[in-house]
């Protein structure tokens, strides 16, 4: 059974076959799995309203021939783009139009996707499944902690003690004791104090905010 410490991961299946989709759903439900159900996706089709998937498992064969559109669409999705993707399909791997290998945005990296001929062994697609999800929470936590590591650092710097509030408190205590006295040097004195660490105390601080980067 997937052991996950976080939330229970979540599936997309597209399958057109019924007993297939429901096999496969079944098994992977028993290992602890969220599963969505689909019996072909297209941009006219919304997305089940479930979070985002954390894998998708989709069958190209639709009858006697592949519909490698089922793929490409799956690639171009805004939402899915970026999801690791298991194919299952009666042909092998090398004959998926090339194409399908190519990032669909320029610039990007798509996961390659994995593939699965058919007839397949359930306790092969489930260890596929299993490491695929295991690889996605350990990138999660990874940049889970980058981020919180970041905000840290972050809190620290701008929660360290500053002399600059009490220099300006002392520069305008010695403004109105020149004034008082009538000390002109005194006033100007403390007036410079407080012209100087109030710019270093707003200059000082403005600091590039630290990026997080993907994982």
């Amino acid at each position: 059974m997937y052991a996950s410490s976080g939330e229970q991961p979540h599936v997309l299946l597209i399958e057109s076959d019924l007993c297939l989709r429901r096999l496969i759903a079944i098994g992977l439900q028993s290992q602890g799995i969220q599963v969505s159900e689909m019996t072909q996706i297209s941009r006219a089709l919304p997305l089940p309203e479930k979070r985002q998937p954390d894998l998708i498992v989709v069958d190209v064969d639709g009858g006697v021939h592949r519909n490698w559109n089922l793929l490409r669409t799956v690639q171009e999705l805004p939402d899915l783009w970026q999801t690791p993707t298991i194919v299952l399909s009666w042909e092998q791997a090398e004959s998926t139009p090339s194409a399908l290998l190519a990032a669909p945005l320029a610039g990007q990296e798509t996961p390659q996707p994995i593939y699965m001929t058919k007839p397949f062994d359930a306790r092969l697609l489930h260890q596929a499944v299993g490491r695929i999800l295991h690889e996605q929470e350990a990138r999660k936590a990874a940049q889970e902690a980058q981020a919180e590591e970041i905000l840290l650092a972050a809190y620290t710097h701008h929660s360290a003690p500053s002399l600059m509030p009490m220099l300006t408190a002392a520069g305008l205590l010695l403004v109105v004791i020149g004034l008082l006295l009538l000390q002109i040097a005194l006033s100007a004195a403390g007036f410079l104090i407080v012209i100087v660490a109030l710019l270093y105390w707003t200059l000082g601080g403005q600091k590039a905010s630290p990026q997080i980067a993907s994982v």
